[in-house]
């Protein structure tokens, strides 16, 4: 009511009131703040990262904001290293970012001859570690699976180190991608999960779901496609329905001459609880027949 403004006193650990209007002599020929009088007219801010300690120097009338613990730079899903490979056991993806400790890593896998049984493959990470888990599976029987995986970061993983994943048969097209986020739960992120496939393209819309409801409002939804690309890589390519609210994070077809596999994987931000059904177009020229499989998997933000 009288005016005054509220400064913090280091030397009494209070704050005081005081008429700004006295502060005004403070003010240089030229118009602005000396130096003497900037402190009174803001409050310091710092971020430190959740466990971490404020510097000894900082002002103790300051605001400190703590990051939650998971907290690299990956606040939406980030793709960060892709491969494709042929009649191989294993194939090696390198990351093109580094993840911290409480990020995830998650696995987009894409293969055509892989066992019906799902067995999951192992993951091997030369720098770091990321324990892998198989979120959600779809098989086409002999031609095509896809695959979302997801571990959470428990030693940095740097950019630039190899992934390696092996796979239970040798045989056929592979493709792998790896996606980084950070700001999930920090155990147990998966929620909700819905799978579909089917023998042909011949419709241009595909859908996966939908799943059941989240159990809160705030997730990041992935979905991954999988599906018989023909004989020409590139052929049968997805793109995603943004009018869902879908992003697309990776698209690759192999290109080993014939019988190629497509991969595309795409993510969605929620903010309400519900159900979420994937969204995918097969553009027009490539409306052709062939196998695919598709998959959606929700995790629970922080």
């Amino acid at each position: 009511a009288s005016g005054d403004i509220l400064r913090y006193n280091s030397t009494l650990g209070l704050y005081e009131a005081i008429d700004p209007t006295t502060q005004f002599a403070a003010v240089g020929v030229d118009g602005r703040l000396v130096a003497s009088a900037q402190p009174q007219y803001y409050l310091p801010a710092l971020v430190i990262n959740e466990g971490g300690s404020v510097p000894g120097a900082f002002p103790s009338g300051g605001i400190v904001f703590t990051r939650p613990a998971g907290g690299g730079g990956v606040i939406v899903p980030v793709a960060i290293g892709q491969n494709m490979g042929s009649n191989v056991a294993s194939i090696v993806v390198a990351t093109t970012q580094a993840l911290a400790v409480g990020d995830y890593l998650c696995i987009a896998l894409q293969t055509s001859s892989e066992d019906s049984a799902g067995t999951a493959p192992t993951v091997t990470i030369a720098t770091g570690a990321a324990a892998q888990s198989v979120m959600v599976t779809s098989f086409v029987a002999g031609t095509s699976r896809v695959t979302l995986l997801q571990g959470k970061v428990t030693t940095a993983i740097p950019s630039g180190t190899n992934v390696t994943i092996t796979l239970a048969q040798t045989t056929g097209r592979v493709i792998a991608a790896l996606i980084g986020i950070s700001g999930l739960v920090s155990s147990s992120p998966l929620d909700t999960t819905a799978t579909t496939s089917g023998s042909s393209n011949s419709t241009l819309a595909k859908t996966v779901g939908p799943t059941a409801t989240t159990v809160q409002a705030n997730e990041i939804a992935l979905q991954a496609y999988g599906y018989a690309a023909g004989s020409v890589a590139g052929g049968n390519n997805r793109t995603y329905d943004s009018s869902g609210g879908w992003t697309g994070l990776f698209s690759l077809v192999t290109s080993a001459g014939s019988s190629e596999r497509g991969l595309a994987v795409g993510y969605k931000i929620l903010t309400a609880t519900g159900t979420v059904t994937g969204n995918a177009q097969v553009t027009a020229a490539d409306g052709s027949s062939g196998s695919w499989a598709g998959v959606v998997a929700t995790l629970k933000k922080a």
